[in-house]
């Protein structure tokens, strides 16, 4: 019997230190892939700050973009009505152009968005820069990630002037209506 008891503590020990060995490396293999997940994690957190810096550049430049055609477009368009513009010399105007043109070719993925933003400062209204000006605004919405296309007719493309004018006339229609 003694041997028999003998035998069975040591396949009790040999079970023991299996068993302690695989906790062990379950425990090792636990440890490792937490840290790996973390780390993958806190690239994933840097990857979507850095997407969401890019976009946000991205706007940044776009929006500047579409301001220097409008600062072209009231030099350009006359509907007949007075033109409010901020005052630009061609001084001003060009460093502006060549600014954002550098700008949209580094942050743009789409290489129609660049040709099409310098093409418009070279048109006039006879090459139709302002079916131009739409097709841009909906290439910058389109790199923005916002699918759908904006159609304007080409009275409402630009506006030179947007009037108070009948605002004043319908605020005076209600005083003296009130006063009635």
């Amino acid at each position: 019997m003694d041997s028999i008891t003998h035998k069975m503590g040591i396949e009790l020990i040999a079970l023991l230190v299996t068993g302690g060995v695989s906790l062990v490396s379950l425990i090792i293999s636990l440890i490792v892939s937490l840290h790996f997940y973390n780390k993958g994690e806190k690239n994933y957190d840097a990857k979507l700050r850095k997407d969401h810096h890019v976009y946000e550049n991205k706007v940044k430049v776009i929006k500047d973009a579409l301001y220097s055609i409008d600062s072209y477009l009231s030099y350009l368009v006359d509907d007949g009505r007075p033109i409010i513009r901020e005052k630009m010399t061609d001084v001003d105007l060009t460093l502006m152009v060549r600014k954002n043109y550098n700008s949209l070719a580094l942050c743009c993925s789409g290489v129609e968005i660049v040709d099409l933003y310098l093409t418009l400062f070279l048109s006039n209204l006879e090459d139709g820069v302002l079916k131009k000006y739409n097709e841009f605004r909906n290439l910058c919405r389109n790199e923005l990630g916002l699918k759908d296309q904006l159609k304007f007719d080409e009275n409402r493309i630009f506006h030179t002037i947007i009037s108070t004018i009948a605002l004043k006339k319908y605020s005076e229609a209600l005083r003296t209506d009130a006063s009635s």
